[in-house]
């Protein structure tokens, strides 16, 4: 059996003025995608995005309900 190597890249995503969300990507995937953790700041996280077109966001992941880790759900889903 063979090992299987994959590559990760991660991107802190600043959020307000002291806090980050992180966007995880899987290196090498046919179709471009990462996960977002904590994003919190819906207006950043979608800077972020904008600045790479072909990417888009397969998971979201929280990592507690603090309000500067979850910002609003509802407005990132839509």
């Amino acid at each position: 059996m063979q090992a299987v190597k994959s590559l990760v890249r991660v991107a802190a995503i600043p959020l307000f003025s002291d806090n980050y969300s992180y966007a995880v990507q899987l290196i090498g995937e046919k179709k471009p995608s990462c996960f977002l953790i904590d994003p919190a700041e819906t207006a950043s996280v979608f800077a972020f995005l904008d600045a790479f077109p072909g990417l888009k966001v397969s998971h979201v992941l929280y990592t507690h309900k603090h309000l500067d880790h979850i910002g609003n759900p509802t407005e990132l889903l839509q």
